[in-house]
């Protein structure tokens, strides 16, 4: 049954991949025929801004294969007559998904290198905490992965449905945790954004990509928890390998 992900999840990755070559494609030309102004400034990028270009591109890919237990969901008595624990069945197929999203995610980084090395008065640089950014802005997806996987597994709600309600519901957390709210409500808004992959798009400084410096703690309802940069990756990951794990126990327990 693998094989049927397989499927689908490279005619998501062909489609992905097909789109984000031709945008960077339209980006590189573009940049080629800007006129450079002389007297501008060259600007430095950092090498791990790369890395969360890549990541938040892998959240898409992320959507358009994410609640994949309930993809077949139609034909589950045909599939748990296999010889084969219905757990190990949920893992082949959360496997050719992960597997899916860090493909893209690496891709994405290539792209994403090629054009910002290519645009104009902006030069690629040397980034000492690369490895470590690589390492957060994979977990943002896989963690995304894990959370529609445990919260569709149970039930019978599909890939486009899952995909809006998660990035509405994402980033009304994001924005509701910037603005003033009654404590006890910024506090829920906090707790609510420990689970919120768009919160985590932080680099090695805890300031928010390419926005106002923000930290994790303030992201996450006003200094409710003050947690370091390296302790919030590890959090990703758990909740990506706990997410994955509660969805393949409680898809064994469903009733066909």
């Amino acid at each position: 049954m693998a094989y049927v992900e397989l499927l689908w999840a490279r005619k998501m990755l062909a489609w992905y991949l097909g789109i984000g070559i031709v945008v960077a494609a339209v980006l590189v030309v573009a940049a080629v025929d800007l006129n450079p102004h002389p007297n501008r400034t060259i600007r430095h990028v950092p090498f791990g801004v790369v890395f969360g270009v890549a990541g938040y591109a892998a959240c898409i890919m992320t959507t358009l294969i994410a609640a994949t237990l309930n993809r077949d969901r139609d034909h589950l008595a045909y599939m748990w007559t296999r010889p084969a624990p219905r757990v190990r069945i949920a893992l082949g197929y959360m496997l050719v998904d992960v597997v899916t999203i860090i493909v893209a995610f690496f891709v994405m980084s290539g792209l994403a290198a090629i054009v910002l090395g290519n645009w104009p008065h902006a030069i690629l640089v040397y980034d000492p905490n690369a490895f470590s950014l690589w390492l957060r802005y994979l977990a943002i997806p896989l963690m995304w992965y894990g959370l529609v996987e445990i919260a569709t597994s149970w039930n019978g709600l599909k890939g486009p449905a899952v995909a809006g309600i998660a990035w509405g519901v994402f980033w009304v957390l994001l924005i509701a945790s910037a603005i003033q709210l009654p404590a006890v409500v910024a506090g829920l808004v906090g707790v609510l954004n420990i689970f919120n992959p768009l919160a985590y798009f932080l680099n090695i400084h805890g300031e928010m990509m390419l926005l106002d410096p923000v930290s994790l703690s303030e992201v996450s309802g006003r200094n409710l928890l003050t947690i370091g940069y390296t302790f919030q990756t590890l959090l990703a990951y758990a909740i990506f390998v706990a997410g994955c794990a509660g969805a393949a126990l409680a898809w064994r327990r469903m009733e066909a």
